[in-house]
């Protein structure tokens, strides 16, 4: 439970310090946009749906970032087949809200 509380934590102050980053104003070319995957686990709560709108209006492609998001919809195999994606699209980054604490 500590470590899931500390996941969360851990997500949560990295999205707020990229909210605090200024935003780019010119347009950036696709190739020099950060590609970030987003394997959130789902939508169970206000917190959760409020934490997917801060990632989806921080990585804005006005930011300098591509987001690929995916919603496992509660289930761990659903975030590893996103991941495994993210992989094979080549990001730049993997975020992961972890369903669970082992099994990865």
């Amino acid at each position: 439970m500590k470590k899931r509380v500390l996941s969360v934590a851990l997500t949560a102050a990295m999205v707020a310090s990229m909210a605090a980053v200024p935003a780019i104003t010119v347009q950036a070319a696709d190739d020099d946009l950060i590609v970030v995957g987003y394997a959130q686990v789902g939508a169970e709560s206000d917190w959760r749906t409020a934490n997917t709108e801060s990632f989806k209006s921080t990585f804005t492609e006005e930011n300098g970032y591509k987001l690929i998001f995916d919603d496992a919809q509660q289930k761990q195999e659903n975030q590893i087949k996103a991941i495994r994606s993210f992989i094979q699209q080549d990001v730049d980054y993997i975020v992961v809200a972890p369903v669970v604490e082992t099994g990865w």
